[in-house]
């Protein structure tokens, strides 16, 4: 539906930003407001566990990472391509997206350290794929895709997996 009236939106009406603003708040509106009340009482609830163990960022890392993978598999599928196709590029929107934080905040990016990231972004492709496979609706296959995203992020933290890591060579082989 959305998508629907995107494309309406976006070849037969001409209004300025404000304007779609305004549409957006209208149409959307109760929804919006039932979003914010949720995520409202996501952080009441769980505030004392985001507090405690000091990992707020962590966990809403994981959750940004999540939707710009379901994001990503979405948008290529919306345009034709195959579903190793959306699994890449739903890997690439997440993975990249979290490399230009880090970049920004001066921080060495967390896709180049030994934790699970981009694979826990390929396993959500993949279970977009299989959810697609098995005839699941749009909403019950993005929160599958969504879940297991954060799923595996956080057993891989929790249980301290990690890729394997290349052997560092420092030496020199040749000798001038």
């Amino acid at each position: 539906m959305e998508a629907i009236s995107a494309d309406f939106a976006k070849n037969h009406v001409k209004l300025s930003p404000g304007h779609i603003y305004f549409l957006n708040r209208q149409l959307l509106g109760k929804g919006k407001k039932l979003t914010n009340e949720a995520e409202g009482g996501f952080v009441i609830i769980f505030k004392q566990y985001l507090v405690k163990l000091e990992n707020t960022f962590f966990i809403f890392d994981t959750i940004g990472l999540a939707l710009f993978v379901v994001v990503g598999v979405e948008k290529t599928l919306m345009f034709g391509f195959p579903f190793w196709v959306a699994i890449v590029m739903g890997t690439i929107t997440g993975s990249v997206g979290s490399i230009i934080r880090d970049i920004l905040i001066n921080e060495e990016p967390l896709l180049f350290r030994k934790d699970i990231y981009a694979l826990a972004c390929v396993a959500g492709g993949i279970m977009f794929y299989l959810g697609e496979k098995m005839g699941f609706n749009s909403i019950t296959n993005q929160s599958i895709c969504g879940i297991s995203v954060v799923a595996v992020r956080l057993l891989a933290v929790k249980f301290h997996w990690s890729l394997p890591a290349l052997k560092d060579d420092t030496t020199n082989p040749i000798k001038d």
